[in-house]
């Protein structure tokens, strides 16, 4: 007897940790690292992320985007107490201003408008490559500024007097600062401003723990503000992105897709947790960033990547954690070498110099060296009171590389010695009952190579036959993101099963 074949998959819902392994739906995984869900339900390992070697000591904290009346695209960095501009194109650094720290900049005719922090030993003001930069004395520092009806606004923030006022220059004209023109926002809350965007034809106030809306028909002084929530704010100032007029915003561990103000938290089934893998220094520690069809939200050191078309999310890590990416910018103008769109990150890792490029495509360039591996939910398939056989299963898939093929019984009480319990130093406290002292599950693991130089979909069997009652399936593999090793591509997997005998014992 083969058994009845069951199949596992596809994994369209992607990842799900909030549930109990053997409650969440089929097409759900509890572990699903360094994949994407793609379109037609299968799951892919991701394009690479490069390091580019041009950088400057101390960090670099992304700012803004640049474009000159030639076209020369720059990425504004700010890199400790230095203000620069990088040609991306032409790989080199120039200094837009020392001794300064820039929170944010904007472009308006021709140049690039630089916001001093509250820190910030010097003012802000405008640069051109060719002019250099020009000292506004007069403009206000601040946290944020966005474009809105031809004005600068600039929205204090913390640290400074009034954290809820946002200033505004004269129409047309960001070097005019009278030092009058403001409004205050829920002036006096206990909250300070965090970040505002320009958006539907007003501009939203994000504060620590609310959001509001300001807009004018034909003067600022004669604007209108409104609460969209008293009760949702924003995580971090880069903790927001649009993408196809919906705003996404991170408050907390919260990530919420906002449409016409109303309210939507995407990750209910993801809850975005504290990981930490080094000592660091963060310049901050939440950014959300678009890349291409992707949400990509930084949540101190994990990457928790959001399909915007297939609404499934997965989890990234760079290169065994040693990368440190931040915020993924999209340039302006196509790849030379492969005609692809391509992403600048910064290095959000102060003691790095790093510069990353990521292009959102697999080619025989780069490459950077990752593990990809998805967990199963926990299967009983639909008969919890009796016990399994597994004659054997396999996997439906493209790959590459070596891949490794765990079958993970779920057992409530085995064997249990003295020195494991010494050797893993385990305590009085976390003992559970005599009969169920850990808990502990098996593996049965198995591992095929497939070098497939015809490029074509295989499916691996794996003959394990074991009894069960309870059991979850593991794939990893070991790719560097190249065509040389991928993408390794996973459709789904197929259990041949039938039901033994009844459980026995009162607890199994």
């Amino acid at each position: 007897m083969s058994g009845t074949p069951v199949k596992i998959g596809p994994f369209t819902n992607g990842l799900n940790i909030l549930n109990e392994p053997t409650t969440i739906a089929d097409t759900e995984c509890v572990e699903l690292l360094n994949f994407d869900v793609d379109l037609d339900g299968s799951i892919v390992s991701r394009p690479p992320i490069v390091e580019i070697s041009n950088g400057i000591a101390g960090g670099t904290h992304y700012l803004g985007m640049f474009i000159s009346t030639t076209g020369v695209v720059y990425f504004i960095y700010q890199i400790g107490t230095t203000c620069r501009a990088y040609d991306v194109a032409g790989n080199s650094w120039s200094t837009i201003a020392s001794n300064t720290i820039i929170s944010n900049c904007v472009q308006y005719q021709n140049k690039l408008w630089l916001i001093a922090d509250v820190t910030s030993a010097s003012n802000g003001g405008s640069w051109e490559p060719v002019g250099g930069f020009t000292l506004v004395a007069t403009m206000p520092r601040g946290i944020f500024g966005c474009v809105y009806k031809e004005r600068l606004f600039i929205a204090t923030g913390p640290g400074s007097t009034n954290p809820s006022r946002i200033n505004f220059s004269g129409a047309a004209n960001f070097s005019s600062w009278t030092g009058t023109d403001f409004f205050d926002i829920a002036n006096g809350d206990g909250q300070y401003i965090l970040r505002i965007h320009s958006w539907a034809g007003q501009i939203a106030v994000f504060k620590q723990n609310s959001t509001y809306t300001f807009g004018y028909d034909s003067l600022p002084t004669k604007g209108v503000t409104q609460l969209q929530s008293n009760t949702i704010g924003i995580a971090s100032t880069w903790a927001l992105a649009e993408f196809e007029n919906t705003l996404y915003v991170l408050w907390g561990n919260y990530l919420y897709s906002v449409t016409n103000w109303n309210w939507d938290q995407i990750n209910i089934k993801v809850p975005f947790s504290l990981y930490s893998y080094k000592a660091k220094t963060s310049w901050t520690d939440f950014t959300v960033s678009i890349v291409n069809n992707r949400l990509i939200v930084r949540f101190y050191d994990n990457f928790y990547v959001y399909g915007l078309k297939t609404r499934a999310f997965s989890m990234w890590r760079f290169n065994s954690a040693s990368y440190t990416p931040s915020s993924f910018i999209r340039y302006p103008l196509l790849d030379s070498a492969t005609g692809q769109t391509f992403y600048m990150c910064a290095d959000y890792d102060k003691s790095k110099s790093r510069v990353y490029k990521f292009i959102d495509t697999v080619n025989g360039t780069n490459t950077e060296t990752f593990d990809c591996s998805i967990t199963t939910k926990t299967y009983d398939f639909n008969v919890p009171y009796t016990f399994k056989r597994l004659f054997h299963w396999g996997v439906d898939l493209f790959a590459k590389t070596q891949v490794q093929f765990k079958v993970i019984p779920i057992a409530y009480n085995i064997p249990v010695t003295w020195g494991q319990l010494n050797s893993q130093g385990i305590k009085w406290s976390q003992l559970k009952s005599w009969a169920r002292v850990l808990d502990v599950s098996l593996d049965v693991t198995d591992s095929a190579t497939s070098a497939n130089p015809t490029n074509v979909r295989t499916y691996i069997k794996l003959v394990k036959s074991l009894r069960f009652r309870q059991l979850a399936f593991r794939i990893v593999s070991t790719v560097d993101g190249s065509i040389n090793t991928g993408p390794l591509r996973i459709f789904s997997v197929t259990a041949f099963t039938s039901n033994k005998e009844l459980v026995t014992k009162k607890i199994s």
